[in-house]
């Protein structure tokens, strides 16, 4: 397990990273730091690395103490023997491939280096290419170069950082299911760092989401994109269909509020964590995936009433298709709720495969029945304020 709980004073803010990352039973896992450019996802890397120091905390992987301010524990990167793969991948350009990965294993016998190498060069694919100098590769080939590297100490953890961030989009796709594999085939747990958000879905067990220094949410991938601690993560993972809202009924039969937004309601499903904050008058900020909406049929001219819930339980609405963005097998669908009062007015995105837009034979000009499950719904409160005692 890596725990970490460290400070550090920047430029512009304090990094404050804690948390605990446990490779899965059977000792893989890739845990991907995702936010903005510049919010301190690579210097919490580098610190755990040992490239950089905190000013205090507390760094162990498994039983070992690479850093402990208190106890006066500061480990050379070396020493840590974790794999460390830089942005720019630090190949060095007078070594060949295979002196390259052969960098880190000074005091081994040669028949273990050699062995090492040889087994990385076939893990990695670069049998035939052991003999060429970086400039003499490809951007996918020095890429994995630098993951042979950092693999072939045989360390613990794994530490990259946005290593597939200057290839281009095929080469990426492929390496990034290599790095999964990779992880499950060595049982070798990964820290990943990137701001790309269809990577950090593709690749992350767990999420730590950052912004300025902080770690504002760590949680399973399905719990960071579902259920945002805060509107500020929802933003960050693009969440679009994100509207405030308050609460004007309470069903706890069914662990169901209804929210009142500027022109519409929508019932939305509570859990453990925040039914004891949904009460009426509570303000809330409502939001859903676009791939968790539903195209259920074109509407005929019946009507049929505005936010009703059926026996079901589920939330139907009425919209029209104003644009669309194809996205090779993706369909991003904007709709323009039907507000009976006013005619249309907001706005959800919808995604769709494009099986199902072929199927649906998706038109502008029509209105369609809109399908929003409460489970898919999710609810963030707003902090309560406290009020002062003079």
């Amino acid at each position: 397990m890596l725990d970490v709980a460290i400070q550090k004073r920047l430029k512009k803010f304090t990094l404050q990273s804690q948390f605990q990352f446990e490779a899965t039973p059977n000792g893989s896992g890739v845990l991907v730091f995702f936010g903005p450019s510049g919010s301190g996802k690579s210097m919490t890397l580098k610190v755990i690395a040992g490239i950089n120091d905190p000013d205090s905390g507390r760094i162990a992987l498994g039983t070992r103490v690479l850093f402990d301010s208190t106890c006066g524990i500061n480990l050379k990167p070396q020493q840590r023997r974790v794999g460390y793969v830089p942005q720019n991948y630090a190949l060095f350009p007078h070594m060949t491939t295979a002196e390259n990965i052969a960098f880190g294993l000074a005091g081994l016998e040669r028949g273990e280096v050699e062995r090492r190498v040889g087994e990385m060069l076939s893990l990695m694919q670069l049998d035939g290419l052991e003999r060429r100098k970086p400039r003499q590769l490809s951007g996918g080939q020095q890429q994995r170069v630098a993951l042979a590297r950092a693999l072939a100490i045989e360390p613990p953890i794994l530490l990259l950082d946005e290593p597939f961030s200057a290839l281009d989009a095929t080469i990426r796709h492929q390496l990034r299911q290599n790095l999964v594999e990779l992880s499950r085939r060595l049982a070798v747990p990964v820290v990943f760092v990137t701001h790309d958000l269809e990577e950090a879905y593709m690749l992350a067990d767990r999420i730590a989401v950052y912004d300025q220094g902080q770690i504002l949410q760590y949680a399973s991938r399905e719990e960071v994109f579902y259920h945002p601690a805060t509107e500020q993560v929802a933003l960050f993972l693009g969440t679009r269909n994100l509207f405030k809202g308050e609460i004007v009924a309470v069903d706890s039969l069914h662990s169901l509020v209804l929210v009142q937004m500027a022109h519409f309601r929508l019932w939305a499903a509570l859990n453990a964590a925040n039914f004891g904050q949904a009460n009426v008058g509570t303000k809330a900020t409502l939001l859903f995936r676009p791939e968790r909406v539903r195209l259920v049929e074109p509407l005929c001219d019946c009507e049929l009433d505005f936010g009703r819930v059926y026996a079901s339980l589920t939330n139907y609405l009425r919209g029209r298709i104003v644009s669309e963005i194809g996205r090779g097998t993706l369909y991003t669908l904007v709709v323009r709720l039907l507000v009976p009062e006013i005619g249309l007015t907001p706005e959800i995105e919808v995604e769709v495969i494009s099986q199902t837009y072929d199927n649906l034979q998706l038109r502008r000009e029509r209105d369609w029945l809109i399908e929003l499950n409460p489970a898919d719904i999710h609810l963030i409160f707003e902090p309560k304020r406290v009020e002062s005692q003079e």
